[in-house]
């Protein structure tokens, strides 16, 4: 549905095109900041260690990392639902692309393709203030919305689905750099867990 702000449905307005794509982004930073926001403003206030909102926060991203990978078979949650494509008849053409891209940004009230969604959401929430909240959850919103971009060059409807398809058909290959950037993640994490403990058994000594 996110396709529908192209040129092919707007016409060849490219003006009104690019302000639409404008406030999709918008709508995509103002929604993913929200949710990553409100998700470390619930979690930080949690009475947990620091040490022990690393573990936990390691422990979700893994168990996302093994869910995406399909080495653990579990129901992922989601509505399956996508943005109201009707929408587009019963409202502005910028305020439509707005909303796409705050329902978007949010993250989890459409269809959500990778448990690791939550498992980043969770974790950010439990390492990071409210602030650096809504810093990663705008860039995660941003990311989000570009998406957009790949239908900027069709021309007709039929150029518009096959650019649909092939993202679609990118999947696999973007579930493998997710899964290896959360890998990447949970080795980060962990060094600050051994540098964490290091540090707590030279001060003992030290003591």
């Amino acid at each position: 549905m996110v396709f529908t702000i192209n040129p092919v449905v707007y016409g060849n307005n490219r003006r009104q095109w690019s302000r639409c794509v404008a406030l999709h982004f918008v709508g995509g930073v103002a929604g993913g900041a929200l949710m990553w926001g409100l998700a470390s403003a619930l979690l930080h206030v949690l009475p947990l260690s620091a040490y022990a909102r690393v573990i936990a926060s390691m422990t979700g991203i893994l168990l996302g990392v093994l869910v995406d990978a399909r080495v653990i078979r579990i129901w992922v949650p989601t509505t399956g639902r996508q943005v109201p494509s009707d929408l587009r008849y019963r409202a502005s053409r910028e305020w439509v692309a707005l909303r796409y891209g705050f329902e978007l940004g949010l993250g989890v009230f459409t269809r959500v393709t990778f448990a690791l969604t939550y498992s980043v959401i969770v974790a950010c929430g439990l390492l990071l203030n409210p602030g650096y909240g809504l810093l990663c959850g705008g860039a995660f919103g941003l990311a989000h919305s570009a998406v957009v971009l790949r239908g900027r060059s069709a021309q007709t409807r039929e150029h518009l689905t096959k650019a649909a398809q092939g993202l679609w058909s990118h999947t696999t290959a973007v579930r493998r750099v997710v899964i290896v950037g959360s890998v990447l993640m949970l080795v980060c994490l962990g060094a600050a867990v051994l540098t964490y403990g290091a540090a707590a058994v030279l001060k003992g000594v030290a003591i």
